[in-house]
């Protein structure tokens, strides 16, 4: 329930905030966030009404994105928490410490960079090419 909050907060650009408040209540307060008055709490802390919740916990469009992200994350290999991925080609699994977590997004970040080593036209701000 608390994952198909997250998937309608995304909706209204606020699943980072009911994100952040969910494992708030879980793991600081220690709430059941499964728990539908909760979920309508929590809810309302970030912004949505709770018709809106309501709406996340009964539509099957939610459930279906839910069950799309535990599918998306097994054929990736997801199989404990925390497990952090990084431009969908590098993860890590478990705690670390944050030299890892740098080294990895170094890594990301150097395999992205766009080569600029080459001369070819472009445009200004602008648009002037």
């Amino acid at each position: 329930n608390a994952h198909r909050v997250i998937q309608f907060a995304k909706t209204k650009n606020l699943g980072d905030q009911a994100k952040e408040q969910l494992l708030k209540a879980y793991f600081t307060d220690g709430l059941n966030i499964n728990d539908k008055d909760v979920l309508v709490t929590i809810g309302l802390s970030v912004g949505l009404s709770k018709e809106e919740i309501e709406i996340a916990l009964t539509d099957k469009k939610y459930e279906s994105k839910v069950n799309s992200d535990i599918r998306e994350s097994r054929e990736i290999g997801v199989n404990g928490v925390p497990f952090f991925v990084f431009d969908r080609k590098y993860a890590i699994s478990g705690a670390h410490p944050p030299e890892n977590f740098l080294k990895t997004l170094q890594n990301a970040f150097n395999e992205s960079k766009v080569d600029t080593t080459t001369s070819s036209e472009s445009c200004s701000i602008d648009g002037d090419c």
